[in-house]
C-alpha cells in the first residue's frame, strides 16, 4: 500500500509539474506574442505616419506644380498680348501711311485738273 501512496504522489507531483511547465510555456508564448503585437502595432504606426509624410509632400509637389503652371501661363498671356499690341501699332502705322499716300496722291490728281481750269 506505501508503494501505491508513492506512486500516486510522485504521479501529482509529475502532473503538478507538467501543469507548471504547461503555464509557464503558455504565459511565456503570451508574452512573445504580446511583443511582436507591440512590434506590429509600432510598424503600422510608422507606416502610417510615413504615409503621411508622403501625401504632404506630394500635396505640397502638386501645389508649387500648379503654381509654376499658373506662372508660365501668365508668362505667355505678356507674350501674346505685346505681340498684339505691336501688331495694332504696326496696322495703325500702315493706315496712315496708307492715309497720307491717298491725300498725296488725292493732291497730285488734283492739281493737274485745276491746272486745266486756269
Amino acid at each position: 500500500m506505501k508503494k501505491k501512496k508513492r506512486k500516486r504522489i510522485k504521479k501529482k507531483r509529475i502532473r503538478k509539474k507538467s501543469v507548471i511547465k504547461k503555464k509557464t510555456k503558455t504565459s511565456k508564448q503570451q508574452k512573445a506574442k504580446q511583443f511582436e503585437e507591440k512590434r506590429i502595432k509600432k510598424r503600422i504606426i510608422k507606416g502610417e505616419k510615413e504615409k503621411l509624410i508622403q501625401r504632404e509632400e506630394a500635396k505640397k509637389l502638386e501645389e508649387q506644380k500648379v503654381k509654376e503652371e499658373q506662372q508660365e501661363r501668365e508668362r505667355l498671356d505678356r507674350i501674346y498680348e505685346e505681340r498684339i499690341r505691336k501688331e495694332e501699332e504696326e496696322k495703325l502705322i500702315q493706315l496712315k501711311e496708307a492715309k497720307k499716300i491717298k491725300e498725296e496722291e488725292e493732291v497730285v490728281t488734283s492739281q493737274p485738273e485745276e491746272e486745266k481750269k486756269v
